[in-house]
């Protein structure tokens, strides 16, 4: 925020340090509720994500369950959730 407060806003490092300051609860509150409104907004993307692969064939058509065996229901759980699991891991990274 300092960068903000001295370039947009033309304060000195004096004030820009006075105003974090005694604001810095309330600016912590809302950072902690912008992360979770954005860790929110991606469980739900990665939730869709994954139950888009898991119950569609690579052609886009919803799975006949009743036609699959088992192991390969094992399988294509397995490789769909490989998949969401490295989108998680770049996610990590940030």
């Amino acid at each position: 925020m300092k960068p903000v407060l001295k370039q947009g806003f033309g304060m000195s490092d004096e004030d820009s340090y006075d105003f974090l300051n005694s604001n810095e609860e309330s600016i912590y509150e809302f950072s902690l509720s912008e992360m979770k409104n954005a860790v929110r907004h991606v469980n739900v993307t990665l939730l869709r994500k994954f139950n888009d692969q898991f119950k569609k064939d690579p052609q886009g058509k919803s799975r006949n369950w009743r036609e699959i065996e088992e192991g390969e229901i094992t399988e294509i759980y397995k490789t769909t959730k490989a998949n969401v699991d490295s989108i998680i891991e770049e996610f990590k990274k940030i």
